[in-house]
């Protein structure tokens, strides 16, 4: 219970806030200010069907498949929920850019506080598992995946995706262990752990709880018990470092029940994950913030790996993606990707989650349109 505990008192730094700072700079780059609060008792959240917050906004009804913009799937980050203000918020933004889009915003569970509740604490093996029976089982969603890629400019085929954080990772996770998930355009991801947390968030100089919290979880980061139960263990990973492996790689290697897996890393890989990945119609996208301190290495967002750390107080030594394990073997396609020009590395000048409406908008336009 009280490793529980300590973790559960980290979460609060890792949700994402948006603000509503416009850029003035050209591209996707953005500089990002603190957040500040909107106004949440305008927006809109009358619905048309029987989940009045997997959709909101848009019916079935109304989706066509031949005019109406590609759906998106959306998930959440650690300790927010999909029904959260935040998220309605992002709803409007992107409704801004891409009028009528009908998105499909992923849960754990219907209720608000047990889905923010199970993205701290689950077994997401199992809720992967969940959650792509009930993103085919939706009407839209189904439609869109079942209409054939034409490849065209003007193609409404397919869906979009897109993950804040930790959502971004299990996005990425969920195109490559759903099966019937197959026609995805572009997958962007904000933020995301993909290589997984060699650290926990950073604490102050001065901060010596902070300091003893965070020395006590990681003692136990490996317990079968904290591997089960809390979600942000199950990415927890130590570097591989230059050469692939190292003692401290092979106890992630030994213990970790879930990012080992989806990254292709164990003794037997699966050839299905790298192969549905490869699939994607168009980009991956990958967005790192420039002042991260929630995801260390901050790098990791963009699939970077790392040097093991020989004191705590040394900065990682970081291994670009090109020079890795993951790239050289290609053992989830990133190669094939690169070579085939689909995958895109973005940065956002702000810290973790800190996305202003210009960001979004920007790459709305850029991905979802």
């Amino acid at each position: 219970m009280r490793i529980l505990e300590s973790m559960t008192s980290m979460i609060a730094g890792s949700r994402f806030h948006l603000n509503n700072q416009r850029s003035s700079n050209s591209g996707l780059h953005e500089d990002s200010s603190d957040a500040i609060s909107f106004n949440f008792d305008s927006i809109n959240r009358e619905t048309t069907n029987d989940h009045p917050l997997v959709n909101p906004n848009i019916g079935v009804s109304t989706y066509n498949s031949t005019k109406s913009p590609r759906p998106l799937i959306i998930w959440h980050g650690l300790g927010d929920s999909y029904n959260s203000e935040a998220m309605y918020r992002v709803f409007e933004i992107l409704r801004s850019v891409v009028p009528d889009l009908y998105i499909y915003s992923v849960f754990l569970d219907e209720d608000t506080e047990k889905d923010a509740q199970k993205s701290m604490f689950a077994n997401m093996n199992e809720e992967l598992d969940a959650v792509c029976e009930r993103v085919l089982a939706d009407p839209v969603i189904s439609m869109a995946l079942k209409n054939q890629h034409d490849g065209g400019a003007d193609s409404h085929s397919g869906v979009n995706m897109i993950g804040f954080s930790q959502g971004g990772l299990f996005s990425r996770s969920l195109i490559e262990r759903c099966e019937g998930l197959n026609n995805i355009n572009n997958l962007i991801t904000f933020g995301s752990p993909h290589n997984g947390i060699s650290d926990l968030p950073e604490c102050g100089k001065t901060d010596w709880v902070c300091h003893q919290r965070n020395k006590f979880v990681k003692g136990h980061i490996w317990d079968k018990n904290i591997q089960q139960n809390v979600v942000f263990a199950q990415y927890f990973r130590n570097g591989a470092g230059s050469h692939g492996y190292n003692e401290d790689y092979e106890k992630y290697l030994e213990n970790s029940i879930f990012l080992k897996d989806v990254n292709n890393e164990g003794e037997k890989g699966d050839e299905m994950y790298k192969k549905k990945l490869t699939s994607i119609n168009g980009k991956f996208v990958m967005v790192r913030f420039e002042k991260d301190k929630v995801v260390v290495p901050r790098d990791s967002a963009w699939f970077s790996d790392w040097q093991p750390k020989i004191s705590k107080n040394e900065d990682h030594v970081l291994i670009p993606l090109i020079e890795s394990r993951q790239f050289r073997e290609d053992l989830i396609g990133l190669q094939e990707m690169l070579n085939s020009d689909k995958l895109v590395f973005e940065s956002i000048n702000g810290e973790h989650m800190s996305i202003s409406e210009g960001d979004l908008e920007k790459f709305a336009r850029a991905y979802l349109t």
